[in-house]
């Protein structure tokens, strides 16, 4: 029991005796904990702008641009007529992402097979 006393004495004598030493153990770590609550103090993220680009147009694939709009994550803001369009949104920062519905998408889905 005495080997531990000494060692934790010796311990906090070298950590007052170093500030840097004493702040990585104390305030830095309280920092830390406090930025990483103010990060995610707003909860879940609401209405991000998202891109369509409907390469389909049919019935099915606008039901699915309605339920994304639905969501209240997303908001469907921008309707693109095609990718690249899309990626200047992109990189413009107007919209967060993009969801491209591939051309026979109704049908791809009505046979019952996965659609990209």
């Amino acid at each position: 029991m005495n080997s531990i006393v000494n060692s934790f004495c010796r311990e906090a004598r070298r950590l007052w005796a170093d500030p840097w030493d004493l702040a990585m153990v104390t305030w830095v770590p309280l920092l830390g904990v406090a930025l990483l609550w103010w990060i995610f103090s707003a909860g879940l993220p609401r209405h991000l702008a998202v891109g369509v680009v409907d390469e389909d147009h049919s019935s099915l694939s606008r039901q699915l641009v309605r339920m994304l709009d639905a969501t209240p994550g997303v908001q469907i803001t921008q309707h693109y007529t095609n990718g690249a369009e899309a990626e200047r949104g992109l990189r413009s920062i107007d919209v967060y992402a993009v969801v491209i519905i591939p051309r026979d998408f109704a049908r791809t889905v009505k046979e019952g097979r996965a659609a990209q």
